[in-house]
């Protein structure tokens, strides 16, 4: 089952089955490049408006643990059936994979067993869809737990005072236990209450396993040579006066340098992938419905040799979740950070013949049977204080935590 709403609710889709899986191994050798390249030539010889949707792990060669293995290095899916809507209405698509005659029957076969369950079968509706039961959880592990973040953050300033980079991006797991198998659905449809101006998403391609998110964060978006992208960086809570707080924001020097190395980061790789550019002039406010963050939009112009996974690799990942600069940070996280962030903070989006769009996989949960873990990261800079820190993490997954302790 899979789901995928845009930002601005102006495309959402709701997927049962797999007419076509592009998959690879975490740890072999990878490039976007290839993987765009495997995508595009599907795409060339099929029907217009087919997409792709999926995502790419944080770091596509971490093949740690068995938890994220179901997803691989990267994941890419053309549903079996699709209900998509759009702006100007709400469609019914079947894809299907014109191959061996015995396989052609059984994607028919499968397609038929949904649309009878689904869509024509006057006993069921899509609420059926959404788990009665009670969500109860409990047994709660955070790695890196309070007392190793402390360390974790003192040892990150130390390499900032050292001049190794300017800012790193920490990532915490925090995982509860149900009593019962959790259903990702379920969990996706509550923390939807909680998505605006937020991308929607939920990858569930074996029973039991799933990964979701509310995202609020633009990767890129790329219709023909028209290019969008953003930096998302500098956070408040909106605990009190809301004015105040974002007065605050917009003057905080802390929270400004953090944002302005994304900018920086951003504009040196637009500046080779566009042949014209435009930023906004000062970053505005963000809002979401408990934090605020400092928001700057580029639109640009894409060169005529440039392709969406050059684009990839040039933005991925920004300074909002890896760090600045790009190498030093990730080989510091590489060294110290004790998770594998799987497809967290990835790429997750989808990708057509000549368009996509992907967001950064934050805000997100893993679910496996009746096991949940949540994922934040938090931006170090010179000035942090590991316990605010820790309480902006704790803001970033209250979506998740207002179901759990509801």
């Amino acid at each position: 089952r899979y789901f995928w709403s845009s930002r601005e609710k102006y495309f959402e889709m709701a997927g049962w089955g797999e007419a076509d899986v592009v998959t690879g191994d975490a740890g072999e050798d990878f490039s976007y490049d290839a993987v765009i390249q495997r995508l595009q030539e599907k795409l060339s010889s099929i029907s217009f408006g087919v997409r792709y949707y999926g995502g790419f792990k944080f770091d596509p060669l971490d093949g740690r643990g068995e938890r994220w293995k179901s997803f691989k290095s990267y994941r890419f899916v053309v549903p079996l059936l699709e209900i998509i809507r759009r702006t100007k209405g709400t469609f019914l698509c079947a894809n299907l994979v014109l191959g061996s005659a015995s396989d052609l029957a059984r994607q028919i076969s499968v397609l038929t067993d949904y649309l009878h369950d689904w869509v024509l079968s006057p006993e069921k509706n899509l609420s059926d869809l959404i788990s009665k039961d009670e969500i109860d959880f409990a047994n709660r592990v955070d790695i890196p737990n309070f007392d190793e973040w402390k360390k974790l953050v003192s040892l990150a300033l130390d390499a900032i005072s050292s001049d190794k980079f300017k800012k790193v991006v920490m990532a915490r797991e925090t995982t509860f236990n149900s009593k019962n198998e959790l259903d990702p659905i379920t969990i996706l449809s509550k923390v939807l209450t909680y998505a605006e101006k937020s991308y929607a998403f939920c990858f569930n391609p074996v029973s039991g396993r799933a990964f979701l998110g509310i995202s609020p964060e633009c990767l890129f978006k790329v219709i023909s040579t028209y290019l969008e992208t953003e930096a998302l960086a500098g956070t408040a809570s909106r605990n009190g006066d809301e004015d105040e707080i974002k007065v605050s924001l917009l003057n905080n020097s802390k929270e400004l340098h953090e944002h302005s190395l994304v900018v920086t980061a951003l504009k040196d790789a637009l500046a080779t992938l566009t042949t014209y550019v435009q930023c906004d002039d000062k970053p505005s406010i963000f809002e979401l419905p408990n934090l605020y963050h400092l928001h700057t939009k580029f639109r640009g112009v894409i060169g005529g040799d440039i392709g969406i996974s050059q684009i990839l690799a040039s933005l991925h990942p920004t300074p909002a979740i890896g760090g600045y600069p790009k190498e030093s940070a990730l080989k510091w996280l590489k060294d110290n950070e004790p998770i594998d962030r799987g497809v967290y903070s990835g790429p997750v989006g989808w990708v057509s013949y000549d368009s996509a769009e992907f967001c950064v996989g934050i805000r997100s949960a893993l679910v496996q049977k009746n096991e949940i873990s949540l994922y934040a990261g938090a931006g170090i800079v010179e000035g942090s204080v590991p316990e605010h820190e820790w309480n902006e993490l704790e803001q970033k997954i209250k979506s998740f935590l207002n179901i759990i302790s509801s």
